[in-house]
């Protein structure tokens, strides 16, 4: 692992990334709920004095970059809903540029089955390396509550999650069906269920984590094999087309291998992530197959309303 930092440091060294773009509102459908009761989920984000996971992943692949390739790496947040721009802001830069995009499945995958455009956008950038996985569990909580899937929203895995699970549900005593209820957020869906609106929900195990570790919460895996869209959400770097790709290639090698070490790991467990070291052709096979079974799902919602 050693040898693969130096190598890639070498070849990046000298013309590194000048800024890192992250289309991110400061808090979405991956928000932390910095609130009782405390938890060491809680403590390990404040100690990273971070409100979004975005933003804690983005400043812990930037420290990477500096660590390991010696190049500073300024974030640069975008206006909510950038993602789109973004990707044309890449694709516009001139050769030697250095800017890099942190994007999320929310945008890779759903937004790019909803807008075929933008997929065909996504496909002419580089992916450099996926990073970070967001694991998602089926949170629920005890006592009387509507037969609802709460979800996040903002069109993302936490939504398609909740819309699958909920029709494959069994109906309510009175013949209607268990229903998908989308929330302005992570933070929203998650006040919902404490207060008896929805009987269960999917959020992503980094913000739910204080409540199931003081057992107001009672959580399982979601029924995977029962549904075609991944159970987890993912965060992956992307550089412009004008980016050699030798220097691409060294600069996902670094990242790969600075999220791997047990440290970094050890870190990431703790505030409910887990390290997904992928290589740019791995990242984008995996966009291409996650749209394909995103968009098999939605196909298949469609015919069960619309026989």
């Amino acid at each position: 692992m050693a040898a693969l930092l130096l190598a890639a440091g070498r070849q990046s060294r000298a013309a590194g990334p000048a800024r890192l773009l992250l289309p991110f509102l400061p808090s979405g459908p991956t928000e932390i709920v910095g609130t009782v009761p405390a938890s060491r989920v809680q403590r390990a984000m404040q100690a990273a004095s971070g409100t979004a996971l975005s933003d804690v992943v983005a400043r812990m692949l930037a420290r990477l970059v500096e660590t390991h390739l010696g190049v500073a790496l300024p974030v640069e947040r975008m206006a909510a809903g950038a993602g789109e721009r973004a990707v044309v802001q890449l694709l516009g830069e001139a050769a030697g540029a250095r800017t890099l995009l942190l994007a999320s499945e929310a945008l890779c995958v759903h937004s790019a089955v909803a807008r075929p455009g933008l997929a065909e956008l996504l496909d002419r950038l580089q992916p450099v390396a996926t990073c970070i996985a967001v694991p998602y569990l089926l949170v629920r909580r005890a006592g009387p509550a509507d037969c609802g899937v709460g979800s996040a929203g903002h069109a993302g895995r936490s939504t398609a999650l909740a819309q699958a699970l909920a029709a494959r549900l069994p109906p309510r005593a009175d013949g209607t069906p268990c229903r998908e209820v989308t929330f302005n957020g992570g933070a929203a869906a998650l006040q919902a269920l404490l207060g008896g609106q929805v009987a269960m929900a999917v959020l992503p195990r980094a913000l739910v984590g204080p409540w199931i570790d003081d057992g107001t919460l009672q959580a399982g895996p979601l029924p995977a094999a029962a549904l075609a869209v991944p159970e987890e959400g993912w965060f992956a770097v992307f550089a412009g087309p004008g980016w050699p790709a030798a220097e691409a290639a060294a600069l996902g090698a670094a990242l790969q291998a600075g999220v791997s070490t047990p440290a970094q790991q050890a870190w990431l467990d703790r505030i409910g992530l887990r390290a997904l070291p992928e290589p740019g052709p791995q990242l984008g096979r995996r966009m291409r197959d996650e749209r394909t079974r995103l968009a098999a799902e939605k196909k298949r919602a469609h015919r069960e309303v619309h026989p």
